[in-house]
């Protein structure tokens, strides 16, 4: 879990110059989703029809990175003129918090990245070993 603080402060003048300095601080938690191996990714992608959408290549850059990678398992799916797509969560995250942004590509190029999506990702226990009797 995240935190975020904000903070405010009020000056005021008040008769004769003298000022008046009032502080808050307030403590927000923010919840940040957890993703494991078998969560998967979903977004809205603008286009023209699904069929544009279902030609489309995309790359997901991990953490900031300037190099794309390709997604793969990418379905789509279309309702009144919303087109929704889905992916399974790349295996390439380890423990820890994460940012993932997905760029669409066609052969026109490619899209601007999407608003960075932040996660904690979890890895599943590992299988115990040794099993014996006492």
């Amino acid at each position: 879990m995240r935190r975020l603080i904000v903070a405010a402060v009020l000056i005021v003048a008040g008769a004769a110059g003298a000022m008046s300095v009032t502080a808050w601080v307030v403590l927000l938690s923010a919840q940040v989703p957890q993703a494991g191996p078998s969560s998967a990714l979903l977004w809205t992608q603008p286009a023209p029809s699904l069929a544009a959408v279902q030609a489309y290549t995309f790359r997901y850059y991990a953490d900031g990175a300037t190099t794309g990678a390709v997604l793969a398992g990418v379905t789509c799916t279309a309702v009144a003129a919303v087109v929704t797509c889905e992916a399974p969560m790349p295996s390439t995250f380890t423990q820890g918090t994460h940012s993932i942004q997905i760029t669409a590509g066609s052969v026109a190029g490619e899209s601007g990245k999407s608003v960075p999506f932040t996660f904690d990702y979890v890895n599943a226990p590992g299988t115990p070993a040794n099993v014996h009797l006492k």
